[in-house]
């Protein structure tokens, strides 16, 4: 059991993996936060040399620094605003307009959270840790293991230049 997840973060050209066994249902405010706070909640994992499984990555995110793109999937469990409040404080809409904005589907959140993520290419894409491997494959980062393709084909798939 648990809520598992797996973050990249990719950086002259060198990529880190990490994995969490809880972290799915609160990684996508953090991803929400902008690159620094997705940057710290993806360093508190486990560091990892392989992604999940497709089926077993609840949630996650990538944040290829050189490209400026960042690609998110997985859907949180709805938070007390008094434990996250600071997206208010930091000029990026309240907890309350970002869950809103998650049920209104993934392009609005995208749209929500772009203020803290000028000028990133960022993309929802539910094929999770599948489109990882794609990203990695596609900059020919192969230091991250990766298990073989088996997403389905009628995953939801957003991007919203910030």
């Amino acid at each position: 059991m648990g809520h598992r997840a797996n973050f990249v973060l990719i950086r002259g050209g060198e990529a880190a993996a990490y994995y969490d066994q809880w972290a799915a249902l609160g990684s996508t405010y953090a991803f929400a936060g902008g690159p620094a706070d997705a940057t710290a909640a993806a360093e508190q994992a486990e560091p990892t040399k392989e992604l999940l499984d497709w089926a077993f990555a609840e949630a996650g995110f990538l944040l290829d620094f050189d490209e400026q793109v960042a690609i998110v999937f997985g859907q949180p469990e709805p938070i007390d605003p008094d434990e996250f409040g600071k997206f208010g404080a930091e000029g990026v809409a309240p907890v309350s307009e970002v869950d809103a904005a998650l049920e209104r589907g993934p392009l609005e959140f995208l749209k929500c959270i772009a203020p803290r993520w000028a000028g990133w290419q960022l993309i929802w894409n539910e094929r999770g840790v599948d489109a990882f491997a794609a990203h990695l494959a596609r900059r020919g980062i192969g230091s991250i293991s990766t298990q073989s393709r088996k997403h389905p084909e009628d995953c939801v798939i957003e991007a919203f230049q910030a």
